[in-house]
């Protein structure tokens, strides 16, 4: 993955990162339902992944998690669990918005 070579489609990485953070296999295929990549929802938690399988997009700021982006989840109302290339906001931003932020690939597995 950090080569660039043989990126997953955004689905299967999808599927890969909510086994990985709550223990759930999903049927069918997850892709994102909306423009801030949402792409599962429980009664509790939003989980989110900005993620294009193309190597020049995940080096773009795109990929990378910023204020607004971040605004607009918090306004869902949810805790949000959100994967990423990176974020542009020190990790107290976050937390006082309810996001967990999971930079990828070095944090495909962490719990919540």
């Amino acid at each position: 993955m950090l080569t660039g070579d043989n990126l997953p489609s955004y689905a299967d990485l999808a599927a890969y990162l909510l086994y990985n953070a709550i223990g759930l296999s999903v049927t069918g295929s997850l892709g994102a339902k909306n423009s801030d990549g949402l792409f599962y929802s429980t009664p509790t938690h939003d989980y989110y992944l900005l993620y294009q399988p193309d190597i020049n997009w995940l080096r773009s700021d795109e990929s990378i998690l910023d204020g607004e982006r971040a605004k607009r989840i918090h306004g869902c109302g949810k805790k949000a669990v959100v994967f990423a290339a990176g974020k542009y906001m020190g990790q107290r931003f976050l937390t006082d918005m309810q996001i967990t932020f999971c930079q990828i690939p070095y944090e495909m597995h962490r719990v919540v």
